[in-house]
């Protein structure tokens, strides 16, 4: 019994974890895909659904609006907006650097706002059309578990496509890269 909760952590959802959550998620988005070149961040291997590109592009656009909801519901009382931001469609990506650089300062600036809350802030009701009273404490949790799933289907992702790179065809890292693109 012991050994279950050992084995399997389980973090106590607070503020301080969403806030940790959403800040480590900005390196562990960068590491997965650190060093796999933008072919294959447009490739999806057998039996998954998504491609890295189609997470990365879903991350910026969620990230756009959370931001924005997060704003909301600190300058308005009691607002209504959906606070379902792991949704978007499929978006045709040009250069996925630049979808994954947007993503990245979006949730900067989101975090700005985050730090900023004081403790009645945490507790602002929000009405959900769809899931009726929340409080912005429970809508920034979502979206920290939001990211925690988001990277495990990153983390399955990049092993399937580093597994799947043929023979004479090697993904670069770190120090490999050319300046610009570190």
């Amino acid at each position: 019994m012991l050994q279950d909760v050992v084995k399997n952590p389980q973090p106590e959802e607070t503020e301080l974890w969403a806030l940790n959550t959403l800040e480590t998620t900005l390196d562990a988005v960068r590491f997965r895909v650190d060093g796999l070149r933008p072919d294959l961040l447009q490739q999806r291997p057998t039996g998954f659904t998504l491609t890295m590109v189609d997470i990365i592009s879903s991350l910026r656009q969620s990230e756009h609006a959370f931001a924005a909801a997060v704003t909301r519901a600190v300058k308005e009382a009691n607002p209504t907006f959906s606070t379902s931001f792991s949704t978007f469609p499929r978006q045709y990506v040009v250069n996925p650097f630049d979808e994954l650089g947007d993503f990245l300062n979006a949730r900067e600036l989101t975090l700005a706002v985050i730090r900023r809350l004081g403790t009645n802030d945490w507790e602002r009701a929000i009405t959900d059309p769809e899931q009726g009273a929340r409080t912005l404490r429970q809508v920034i949790l979502d979206r920290a578990r939001n990211d925690r799933a988001q990277l495990k289907a990153m983390e399955h992702l990049r092993v399937a496509l580093m597994s799947s790179t043929r023979p004479g065809m090697r993904t670069l890292s770190g120090s490999e890269l050319p300046d610009s693109t570190r």
